[in-house]
């Protein structure tokens, strides 16, 4: 088992528990006007506890000059009596036992910044956060590696910021961050909230890659060492951070791969929490974004170790692994993405846009989606090249599948940019993981009657590479256009053919 202690910057001299039959130091307490004292919650801990909760109280009592407690998270009769103290001076009931409510104004009182010492790979801190009154700790790796923080709170929404001693920004406002440490160099994590106080419980480890390969589980389930479940459905959470959240009988696993596309390195990517969660909203799990190995395609596949969460601290890691169907439906209802398939762009961005951005916003716009399928800039014939006959002038082009939707790139000269200018000049949508449609609202799977009775403009003709082409805004041939294809109809007046393919835009013969 791994052994956690987190150790805290105390003030004046220590006092054992040990020698705690001494009369405790004494404190000048502030006169009061009333004599109605404020009823303690549940007591947080209590006299014979020794956890973390503890060892966060003996800080802030030194901190509010209630005590010259040492900070060895043992709560003994020098402890409850610096509590006591405590209690009377914030007109509160005494009962030496202290509640959320202390330790949230104690919190607000104590300016110092407290050291966590990671002791076996991780450390752990309990405090209470406000919205204008951050945590701040020094934390040091002890050796270079991947430096790791997760905080779980209780009500508000605790995140973190991780920054070298000089103040340089590694990486933050998230509830779980890593970045890259040196050996024996200080770090600072900041523990911050938005919204209302909250009380929470902070993990900062070094973790070590897990031994041998985790086995994979079964087709539509997830597995936590030897436990097994089905799972019964999955869906996109869109709000804030995308998420596949997968259902089982016990909770939902949630897989938030933060920015859209940033999947595990060993797939290019910067990695993607997971963590599984009671069917009562309780974290059970955690598992740092850097073990984390994922694959998603068709399903989503993947490997960690994670840690319980459990009060006074994480245990020795888990083994997790999942693998499911990948779902583009969102969890809450509502449209999945904001893309429109039009004859200037996707909506979300014009023809004629860098090709960076243009992946980026995409990727944004279609949370979930699967690593690109890229061929970057590729030097062509436009003559003779894998995308068919292109345009005078096109030396280079770059083709980016994302899902169902498959982006072009050209430098040659088109309406929206000269010869020379890489740029968005087209695209291809299937039928596929994200039902992408026209402001008309069809697309791949509508007819070609439904087309038409959408954009009153449309004019059915015979395809340019078979089939029928539905014409939406553009006539045949003009430079931006927007087309719908039907590959298995053999005539314009079949118009219950399915609609196979929207194109937008101009590239090569497409």
């Amino acid at each position: 088992m791994l052994v956690a202690t987190a150790c805290f910057g105390g003030s004046g001299a220590t006092t054992t528990e040990a020698a705690s039959t001494t009369t405790a130091p004494t404190t000048t307490v502030p006169e009061t006007t009333t004599t109605t004292l404020v009823a303690n919650g549940t007591p947080l801990v209590a006299e014979g506890d020794h956890n973390e909760t503890v060892a966060a109280f003996q800080f802030l009592l030194n901190c509010n000059g209630f005590g010259s407690l040492e900070v060895d998270g043992a709560f003994g009769p020098a402890s409850r009596a610096a509590v006591e103290q405590a209690q009377v001076a914030l007109g509160r009931v005494v009962t030496g036992a202290p509640d959320e409510a202390t330790l949230a104004l104690l919190s607000r009182d104590c300016a110092e910044s407290r050291r966590i010492e990671i002791d076996d790979g991780q450390g752990i801190a309990v405090g209470n956060v406000g919205p204008s009154d951050p945590d701040t700790y020094f934390v040091r790796s002890g050796d270079s590696g991947r430096l790791t923080a997760v905080v779980v709170s209780a009500g508000g929404v605790a995140r973190i910021d991780l920054r070298s001693i000089d103040g340089t920004p590694i990486a933050g406002g998230s509830a779980a961050v890593a970045g890259e440490a040196e050996d024996d160099v200080d770090y600072v994590v900041q523990v911050a909230t938005v919204g209302e106080a909250a009380t929470y419980t902070l993990i900062v480890a070094v973790p070590e890659a897990p031994a041998g390969a985790i086995a994979a589980a079964d087709p539509g389930t997830f597995r936590v060492g030897t436990s097994e479940e089905a799972v019964s459905g999955v869906c996109l959470d869109t709000t804030g951070e995308a998420a596949y959240v997968a259902e089982t009988g016990s909770g939902y696993l949630v897989i938030a791969t933060g920015a859209v596309g940033d999947f595990g390195p060993e797939h290019g990517g910067i990695g993607a929490s997971v963590e599984l969660v009671d069917r009562d909203g309780s974290p059970k799990y955690y598992g740092f974004s850097s073990d984390l190995v994922i694959t998603v395609g068709e399903r989503v596949v993947g490997s960690l170790p994670v840690f319980p969460i459990a009060p006074g601290g994480a245990d020795e890691p888990i083994d997790l692994a999942f693998d499911f169907l990948r779902s583009a439906a969102p969890c809450a209802g509502g449209e999945v993405t904001p893309i429109v398939l039009a004859a200037e762009g996707l909506g979300v961005i014009g023809f004629g846009a860098s090709d960076d951005e243009t992946v980026s916003l995409v990727r944004q716009a279609l949370p979930g989606s699967s690593p690109l399928v890229d061929t970057g800039w590729v030097a062509v014939d436009p003559d003779a090249n894998p995308y068919g006959v292109c345009s005078p002038g096109t030396s280079e082009v770059r083709v980016v599948e994302v899902d169902n939707l498959t982006l072009f790139f050209t430098n040659a000269p088109t309406t929206w940019k000269p010869a020379g200018g890489r740029h968005f000049a087209a695209y291809r949508v299937v039928a596929g993981a994200f039902p992408l449609h026209t402001r008309g609202a069809v697309g791949p799977g509508s007819s070609i009657a439904e087309v038409l009775a959408a954009h009153t403009d449309a004019v059915a003709a015979s395809g340019l590479l078979g089939g029928v082409d539905v014409y939406v805004s553009s006539p045949p041939g003009s430079e931006a256009w927007l087309r719908a294809a039907a590959a298995g109809a053999s005539d314009p007046d079949d118009i219950g053919a399915e609609i196979s393919a929207v194109f937008g835009g101009r590239f090569c013969d497409l």
